[in-house]
């Protein structure tokens, strides 16, 4: 079973660029926002799951006063939906969306790194146990476009889950 894995930013500040990826480019030679169409196409993965940060909803979460965490969450994993769907054609198996940290511009989100590694190593312990798996597992890590941070602790969470 192969598994892709990507920690993403905020992906509507990403511009069209002309991936390559073993050596290849997209077979419409299409420019993309991200790879993942190109290591999807390249790879065949059988499962795709993308890693963010619910900061992410700030500049989103329109119409609440006083929105609660599960709206921000919901949110930002919508936004990491809707970007797959419009922008790179196609629907992540899984959508993580984990704690961040920060005073952005409309909302200030208390905590640490260390929160998000945890919430991530939990969830992705969840998702390879409920897996029936009958061999191996292969998992292609894509840290393109992963904020510095979230990058590297999911890459530790991947490795101790």
């Amino acid at each position: 079973m192969k598994i892709l894995i990507a920690p993403w930013g905020n992906p509507f500040g990403w511009k069209d660029v002309e991936y390559v990826y073993k050596g290849r480019k997209k077979s419409d030679g299409k420019k993309l926002k991200d790879p993942l169409p190109l290591i999807k196409e390249l790879e065949n993965p059988d499962k795709i799951i993308i890693v963010s940060v619910d900061t992410l909803a700030d500049a989103y979460v329109y119409g609440f006063k006083n929105p609660s965490y599960n709206d921000i969450k919901k949110c930002a994993e919508n936004l990491i939906f809707n970007f797959c769907q419009k922008e790179l054609g196609f629907i992540p198996d899984k959508i993580i969306i984990s704690y961040g940290f920060g005073e952005f511009s409309k909302m200030k989100f208390l905590g640490s790194a260390m929160d998000f590694y945890y919430d991530v190593f939990k969830e992705l312990s969840f998702f390879f146990t409920e897996l029936e798996i009958n061999n191996k597992i292969e998992v292609i890590f894509d840290a393109t476009h992963g904020i510095n941070w979230t990058t590297i602790l999911t890459y530790r969470a991947l490795r101790n889950s």
